[in-house]
């Protein structure tokens, strides 16, 4: 898809209503429901309901595992075929400056279902599952996470695919139905573990589209029984790479544009354009899944008030600058651009208007607090600790206010990044970068070799000064040895009190 698609004209039945026209959806609804005999919905302020809502929106959450920001039609990749996503970015709004917490799953994963920054939640890694001490404990224990706050409004909550937050094969806490991915996640193809409910099974076939199966079947059976949040955990862009070969040969035959460095090292011994053909691959096979999903929206009757957000927990590099992975596939780990920055589109056509993208800065953490702000959720003395602001009045075209910064941490390492300057400490853990991403985009030339400067002292200072807003210090990400492969039990520590400490 050519550069820039996603502005162009939508086809009339996906333009996003007119105001006059979302301000009668609800009653045109429930006329509607009425005629069918179906019962009226809950007025606002009755049990389940929050207040200021007459009716609460549907949530469908995709949260994919290693989608960089760069792999959509919609953000002008030319080579990788993505009709759903671009027919929700061009009738949505999407978002060009999103960004994860941190450059890595688990971490990023807690801080969207806490809206906490890692060094307030504690996980500091990737969790490795597969160590019982790791695998079997709940790392989100005490915290106030999406599914919680949203069950406890009257929400059906579902989860389908990867959680990788602890207990990946029980339901968590606030999901009333759970198809989970069981750690290790194993492959992509073949006989798969899953569990259904906190039962183990296993079923045969491509992991994508049994994720899709079970997303389309509890849609289904909820139907227009109240509202739902559906999450929606893809993998297929997550290492290793077996796609159905119908969709790689398409790409492995085609003039795809290299975005690697020609000689950049690869780990392992798959050829950069096979695992580039595998990888838009797994792209395209998600988007067909994420369609399926919306045309059972739709079938239901349920789109206009569905709010669909399409995400992934970080980003990743396919030979940009020489990387191939996330942050932790270089040494020291790292939070540059194609580590951090994450697609991000939103749909909701009863609500926003579409046909728009947003350049303001925005992250996981402020995608929690949306949510909840969309739901009518208040959150109350637990919202000072949140990281995150809601840009709902972004959503409804109020223009960006204030300086776009962002924060970001990984391990002992913490960056500030600003639309000029990005700065990175590592607190002797390993050399300090500062890079200027004005002149030098791909962050390739650390300005801090040529001596300190004006700018990383100033970076620095609002560095410290957020984090001593959002440090837990028993849970700090500078008592985390930048080294360790993963989070496991050796990072378990019993503290003061009767609970353990994961850093």
């Amino acid at each position: 898809m050519r550069a820039g698609a996603c502005r162009d004209g939508a086809p009339s039945a996906g333009k996003p209503r007119a105001p006059w026209a979302r301000r009668l959806a609800p009653f045109a609804d429930e006329l509607s429901r009425r005629v069918r005999g179906q019962a009226p919905h809950p007025a606002a302020g009755e049990a389940g309901v929050p207040m200021g809502e007459q009716q609460p929106p549907n949530f469908i959450v995709f949260l994919t595992d290693d989608h960089g920001h760069w792999a959509m039609g919609c953000a002008g990749n030319r080579d990788v075929r993505t009709p759903t996503l671009d027919h929700l970015a061009r009738t949505g709004i999407r978002f060009t400056h999103a960004f994860a917490p941190s450059s890595v799953c688990s971490s990023a994963r807690a801080s969207l279902m806490t809206g906490l920054m890692p060094s307030q939640h504690g996980i500091h890694d990737w969790l490795r599952e597969d160590e019982p001490a790791v695998g079997e404990r709940d790392w989100l224990a005490g915290q106030a996470t999406l599914a919680q706050q949203l069950a406890a409004a009257g929400y059906r909550c579902m989860h389908v695919g990867k959680w990788h937050l602890g207990r990946s094969a029980r339901p968590a806490t606030g999901f009333s139905d759970w198809f989970g991915v069981p750690q290790p996640q194993g492959g992509h193809s073949g006989s798969q573990r899953y569990s259904d409910g906190g039962a183990p099974i296993e079923r045969a076939g491509f992991k994508t589209t049994a994720l899709t199966d079970e997303a389309v079947r509890l849609l289904r059976a909820h139907g227009p029984a109240g509202p739902f949040l559906l999450f929606v955990g893809y993998i297929g862009t997550h290492a290793p790479q077996q796609q159905p070969e119908r969709l790689a040969e398409s790409y492995r035959e085609a003039a795809l544009s290299p975005t690697w460095d020609e000689g950049s090292p690869l780990r392992g011994a798959v050829p950069p354009r096979e695992r580039m053909s595998q990888y838009y691959a797994a792209v395209t096979h998600m988007d067909e899944g994420a369609g399926r999903i919306l045309d059972t929206v739709e079938e239901l009757g349920l789109r206009g008030r569905t709010a669909i957000v399409y995400t992934s927990d970080h980003g990743t590099a396919l030979g940009q600058r020489g990387i191939w992975g996330k942050g932790n596939a270089t040494k020291p780990k790292n939070l540059f651009d194609h580590s951090i920055r994450v697609p991000l589109i939103w749909s909701y056509p009863d609500r926003f208007d579409g046909g728009r993208t947003i350049s303001a800065f925005v992250t996981h953490c402020d995608l929690y607090r949306t949510l909840l702000d969309i739901a009518g959720v208040r959150t109350g003395a637990a919202d000072d600790r949140v990281a995150g602001r809601s840009y709902l009045p972004l959503l409804e075209g109020a223009p960006a206010a204030g300086e776009d910064v962002y924060f970001g941490e990984y391990g002992p390492a913490r960056c500030i990044r600003t639309r000029t300057h990005k700065l990175v400490r590592r607190y002797g853990r390993g050399t300090d970068e500062l890079y200027d991403l004005v002149g030098d985009p791909e962050e390739r030339r650390n300005l801090l070799e040529d001596g300190d400067s004006a700018v990383a002292t100033q970076l620095g200072a609002r560095l410290e000064a957020f984090f001593r807003h959002h440090e837990d210090l028993e849970r700090s990400g500078l008592l985390f040895d930048p080294d360790s492969r993963g989070l496991g039990p050796e990072h378990l520590r019993t503290g003061s009190g009767a609970d353990p400490v994961g850093w």
